[in-house]
């Protein structure tokens, strides 16, 4: 797990906000909202939400983060060192219209105190060619499990497709190795096969053999597409979510962010990303919050979705020193995130969710947020209890 307690050179900021009812939307109800409207008003009260620069990530940006245990040889004497990895996009190749921008992907370590004792450049996409982008990691057992999105070059178009990778954090420093692309996964006997390519964004890996990505084209914007990866390599369809279209910061579209946090052997806290179109019509990003549920059959599902956002560009105005960097400011505002971990209390109860989340493109802040804002409201006819902890997360 990652832990940030022991970081430095943080500036801490506390946002209040006065509004409790943090009213969630059932994704089959209606809402009456006119998106254009919509401006969260931050007001006081007792609920705090702690913001921190992230040190280590200067430079990098959709910044993934996990931990592992060092020893350390010193004189004879063993000494257990925690280091905090960060796999991210570095300095960006700005593309022109239409055309995906060139990142690559840097692998980091960093000591307790957050300086860099390890950086290198592990993925180097030519400009022109496939580019790989945005991964999104699941450290289980010493096994780290990536998804990632691979831009294909065909022809003249850059076609997306989910793309993952597993190895561990002794490889990865090396190098990153060749991905896996899903280009066509099968379907089983009870679910028909997808179509003839999966072509998507956002692969965002749900266990060890689950994974979630946004399918492209217009009547995919508010659609999240299941699939499994087998042991022998052959990806099969499990099933798709829809998400309801009139979500006030996500009528345009959604997609995934980090992992999710499971609560218990069925629900999880996941966090969506959100985009709406403004009245100057810039494309402004949001991220909320979202109940994922696996029933019985395994099947995945989303039965609540945040009314409000949680996280958005004017969450960040005016809190720092240096300008906010956007690289195209003309067309979008940006809040994205594909990396948190959960905190749990002495007890294993669930208390904060630590978010990295990068405001503009170079920028990477650690937000964290109270359990309780981001299941407030929930509302399920369901058997189980929200707050019973998964043994294996505690």
């Amino acid at each position: 797990m990652l832990s940030f307690t022991s970081w430095i050179y943080c500036v801490c900021l506390y946002i209040r906000r006065e509004n409790k009812d943090m009213a969630q939307l059932l994704s089959n109800e209606q809402i009456s909202t006119d998106s254009k409207e919509l401006y969260i008003k931050l007001e006081a009260d007792d609920d705090e939400v702690q913001i921190e620069e992230m040190p280590g990530a200067d430079g990098l940006f959709n910044v993934a983060a996990w931990e592992y245990v060092e020893d350390l040889d010193a004189d004879g004497t063993i000494r257990r060192e925690r280091v905090v990895c960060l796999l991210g996009r570095g300095p960006i190749i700005t593309a022109g219209d239409g055309l995906p921008d060139v990142t690559p992907l840097i692998y980091r370590e960093l000591a307790p105190s957050g300086q860099v004792k390890f950086s290198e450049t592990v993925y180097e996409p030519e400009e022109g060619k496939d580019i790989l982008e945005d991964p999104r990691v699941l450290l289980r057992e010493g096994k780290l499990i990536i998804g990632l999105t691979s831009v294909v070059k065909t022809g003249e178009k850059y076609i997306p497709h989910p793309a993952i990778v597993v190895t561990n954090h002794k490889k990865i420093a090396e190098g990153l190795q060749r991905p896996k692309i899903v280009t066509n996964p099968r379907g089983n006997n009870q679910i028909a096969s997808m179509d003839d390519n999966a072509v998507g964004k956002n692969t965002t890996v749900i266990d060890e053999t689950t994974y979630m990505y946004r399918p492209e084209g217009t009547e995919n914007d508010h659609r999240l597409r299941i699939f499994k990866l087998n042991d022998d390599e052959i990806s099969i369809q499990q099933n798709d979510i829809e998400l309801p279209n009139n979500i006030p910061w996500a009528t345009y579209r959604t997609g995934t962010t980090m992992p999710p946090v499971w609560l218990n052997d069925f629900e999880a806290i996941f966090p969506i990303h959100g985009i709406r179109i403004d009245q100057n019509g810039i494309f402004e990003y949001a991220i909320g919050s979202a109940r994922l549920v696996r029933g019985k059959d395994g099947m995945l599902s989303i039965d609540n979705i945040s009314r409000e956002p949680l996280i958005y560009p004017d969450f960040f105005v005016g809190r720092f020193d240096a300008d906010i960097v956007e690289l195209h400011p003309e067309i979008r505002r940006v809040v994205y995130c594909v990396s948190g971990r959960p905190v749990y209390d002495e007890r294993g109860n669930l208390q904060t969710l630590e978010m990295l989340v990068n405001v503009g493109d170079t920028r990477t802040l650690k937000v964290t947020i109270p359990i309780f804002k981001l299941t407030e409201g929930w509302q399920s006819s369901r058997e189980f209890t929200p707050f019973h902890i998964l043994s294996d997360v505690a």
